[in-house]
């Protein structure tokens, strides 16, 4: 069962969906996802990735929420122009609120992120003690470059000589731009303790595949969390086609549901009895 929430953040409302798992172990809790998308996009994907991966892992169990980052999807705001860290403070303020008001016992927090999102969950996740599982699908590992060779350098030229530029319909800021050289997600993933699961399509002609060999290398060195690094053969950017996107979700629900036997309840929160958070 899937509900439609608002969640009102410091400069803009933000759209969220959630996916009710269709059985509940109250006992054990309930795991729950949260999805943060990428560079420009929003919470359905790239052919409804985003949506595919929720009503998966809502069938085994799972509380999945997808939301819209400011000036994205059907979220209000501009994009971008809190720079990275309002995305972040956007996605701990999506758990704030989905811990507020779920009926049922958490088990685990897992946050995902895909592209430019995965530095955004990295972040997120080492500043919250609640996050105990770290997906990243297709991830940024150097944010600035990664994007400026995305966007196009005259973009960020642009940018820096009137002071925003236009890419496809969204208005990037040059405080956006600086604020994506703030973030080192390889040596960012190293403050996060818990277990990590990297997915990268070997047809990615975006964001490089070497980033998950990167990804492997700074998480080695933990001393505490596990983590595990895999291949999606043949897929792109955003896991287009049937066989890359089924790879994937099948290794991420089998990732998750290996971290599951080992969850422990949070607590228990309210229940849903709105269709607006935060207001």
């Amino acid at each position: 069962m899937q509900e439609t929430m608002t969640i009102t953040a410091e400069n803009s409302v933000l759209a969220a969906s959630i996916e009710l798992p269709n059985w509940r172990d109250s006992k054990r809790g309930v795991p729950v996802v949260v999805i943060c998308h990428g560079f420009v996009g929003n919470r359905i994907g790239v052919n409804r990735i985003f949506v595919k991966a929720a009503r998966s892992f809502a069938e085994a169990g799972h509380c999945v929420v997808r939301f819209d980052f400011s000036g994205c999807g059907e979220s209000t705001g501009e994009y971008g122009s809190g720079g990275l860290d309002a995305m972040v403070d956007e996605t701990l303020l999506v758990i704030d609120s989905i811990v507020e008001r779920v009926e049922f016992p958490i088990s685990s927090i897992t946050l995902i992120g895909h592209s430019l999102g995965g530095p955004v969950a990295i972040r997120a996740a080492a500043r919250d003690p609640r996050v105990s599982n770290l997906v990243l699908w297709s991830a940024v590992g150097n944010p600035f470059e990664e994007i400026v060779q995305i966007t196009g350098i005259s973009t960020y030229e642009e940018a820096v000589r009137t002071g925003s530029a236009d890419y496809l319909g969204y208005r990037l800021g040059l405080g956006f731009f600086r604020s994506l050289a703030k973030f080192h997600p390889y040596r960012e993933v190293r403050e996060f303790s818990g277990d990590v699961l990297v997915l990268h399509g070997s047809a990615d002609n975006d964001i490089s595949p070497g980033n998950a060999v990167l990804y492997e290398q700074a998480l080695a060195p933990r001393s505490r969390g596990d983590y595990v690094v895999d291949r999606i053969a043949g897929g792109d950017h955003t896991f287009s086609g049937e066989p890359a996107v089924s790879a994937l979700l099948d290794k991420t629900r089998t990732w998750l549901r290996e971290r599951r036997q080992t969850g422990r309840i949070l607590t228990t929160y309210r229940a849903f009895n709105s269709n607006t958070i935060g207001q």
